[in-house]
């Protein structure tokens, strides 16, 4: 009885000693000593070391991917019937540099590719299927120069995409709560130590910045050091959770979320590095210069354009927005500093939270302004754009030149070309698409150079509100080849309007063979060309040119 008595202290004795470690002599994980080539070390010491290291190096470089897959699927309980699938997925990858010269004169870059895809499947039964897809090349510029601190963000693709990683948020304050778990490896002969945080890790949501989704799944985050050199190599974070419930109806929902962030790190050095010229931020021309920063004046006029003839809700306050802004004193709007400032507060009444201002270069004397608003939930509602000239040669009359103001629905896209040009697509829906191609002229407004519709199915084009999409004096023929022509079901058609021509030129698709074209070409009087000719004809003003990236300037 004694024996057993005494074996089930020491049992209570054991477990109290696991539970609450160091209490009962067990060393902390974090203070436990490694030794390597006669050095010793522990991964609290690695961790204190590096973050200083860190916090206090003139020099970093390191790079990174991140992963979000985010899946829902709800099905009958059989299996037997889909009711919808769906799945995002965000991923890019990322670098991020900083130099260091002291406290009135540093650098930092944060740079990416980022994508995001989403799948919707529904029952085919009522045919609700989607795929959408968009990405963003982004580079954002902090910069202390001679104490003025002032950030440079500039982007090429959809801004609604971007991803922010923070990578000065990546040490904890401390390790309260948070359990430990310390491992030695080997990497390429390397001897490595891998600490891995869990528990009570809220530290990592700061490192989760702007458009970075999924902090509350990541349940773990490794540290990997190197003990040959006591330097910290890579940070990994990491987590995933799924759901399923069932409901009362029979049918089942399922969730499963991952994500993922890797960060390696290159370089960290005491050593000055020379900082890198900032890339295409500023323009070669001065005066381009000046009126961009508000120490010259940006003349806007009085009326609004609307290129692509939409005429959807910001379209419309587009408008009213830019009437009020007109009503204000013109001491209000001399600058585009004002005018940015201006429209911001004018946005709220108009039912948008918030208005910011970009612009591209697009050579050395023209410059496009843009004045991008967004609604509650952060995204793009529309655009305002107002294209200016900085003539290089002091000898023309006509040195500063400000083009009409003209609005883009958040709905649409636009690309603006380096030589001037703005390709515009409304997409109205998935059958029927138009395209508008326009140039600068020498007064920096906009001049069409073609318009082009496409609709998926000629067939369409028997209803007469379809027809009216289309050059007025072809409607007939067109109507007479939706309504005589067998396979106008199968054909898509899209009509190019040349503006130096005056004419419209028609070019088919079909889902079966091109014999069709001929018969149509032999029956009906149309203009009808191949897509091979077509491009032909259009060379000049599909010419190449570079996609411009736009730049957001804040000063801080």
């Amino acid at each position: 009885m004694k024996k057993s008595f005494l074996g089930l202290i020491l049992s209570i004795t054991l477990a109290a000693s696991i539970l609450t470690g160091c209490e009962f002599g067990l060393v902390d994980p974090l203070d436990k000593t490694y030794k390597v080539n006669d050095i010793e070390t522990t991964a609290r010491r690695l961790f204190e070391a590096c973050k200083e290291d860190f916090d206090y190096s003139k020099y970093i470089v390191c790079d990174g991917s991140y992963r979000y897959n985010d899946k829902s699927k709800c099905s009958s309980k059989d299996g037997s019937m889909t009711y919808y699938d769906h799945t995002q997925y965000k991923a890019g990858y990322f670098t991020y540099s900083r130099y260091y010269q002291d406290d009135e004169n540093n650098l930092s870059i944060y740079s990416g590719d980022f994508k995001d895809i989403m799948n919707h499947n529904s029952d085919k039964s009522i045919s609700m299927n989607e795929r959408y897809a968009d990405q963003v090349s982004i580079s954002q510029y902090k910069q202390t120069q001679n104490g003025e601190k002032t950030t440079y963000y500039q982007y090429d693709g959809n801004k609604d995409v971007e991803t922010f990683i923070n990578v000065e948020a990546i040490f904890p304050e401390n390790f309260d709560g948070i359990d430990t778990i310390v491992s030695r490896s080997q990497d390429k002969g390397k001897n490595m130590l891998d600490v891995t945080l869990s528990g009570d890790i809220g530290f990592v949501r700061h490192i989760f910045g702007k458009g970075c989704h999924g902090y509350q799944y990541a349940h773990n985050i490794r540290y990997s050091f190197c003990l040959d050199d006591n330097k910290l190599k890579e940070i990994v974070i990491f987590g995933n959770e799924s759901t399923e419930k069932s409901s009362a109806h029979g049918s089942v929902t399922g969730r499963e979320v991952e994500v993922g962030i890797t960060l390696d790190i290159k370089e960290m050095s005491n050593e000055t590095v020379t900082m890198p010229e900032l890339p295409n931020i500023m323009s070669e021309n001065d005066d381009i210069n000046r009126i961009l920063t508000g120490e010259d004046d940006f003349a806007v006029t009085e009326g609004i354009d609307n290129p692509v003839n939409c005429n959807d809700e910001f379209c419309q306050k587009a408008v009213h927005i830019w009437e009020d802004l007109m009503e204000l004193p013109m001491e209000n709007r001399n600058t585009l500093t004002e005018i940015s400032s201006a429209l911001s507060d004018l946005a709220p009444e108009h039912g948008y939270f918030d208005c910011s201002c970009n612009y591209a270069l697009l050579g050395k004397e023209k410059c496009v302004v843009r004045f991008s608003f967004y609604n509650n939930m952060g995204k793009e509602a529309g655009h305002m754009y107002v294209p200016f000239k900085c003539t290089i040669d002091n000898d023309k009359h006509d040195k500063i030149i400000f083009g009409n103001a003209f609005c883009v629905s958040g709905e649409d896209t636009l690309e603006a070309g380096s030589e001037g040009s703005f390709s515009f697509t409304h997409v109205v829906d998935h059958e029927r698409q138009h395209h508008y191609k326009y140039w600068l002229d020498k007064n920096m407004n906009l001049e069409l150079a073609y318009r082009d519709y496409r609709v998926e199915r000629m067939s369409l084009l028997k209803k007469d509100e379809e027809l009216e999409n289309f050059a007025p004096e072809n409607r007939d023929e067109l109507k007479r080849i939706a309504e005589e022509f067998r396979f106008s079901g199968f054909f898509d058609i899209t009509e190019y309007y040349v503006s130096k021509d005056e004419e419209a030129y028609y070019t088919i698709d079909s889902q079966m063979s091109a014999a069709g074209s001929d018969d149509i070409k032999g029956n009906y009087d149309i203009n009808l060309v191949t897509d091979e000719e077509m491009k032909e004809h259009l060379v000049y003003y599909d010419r190449k040119e570079t996609h411009v990236s736009w730049v957001q300037i804040c000063d801080e």
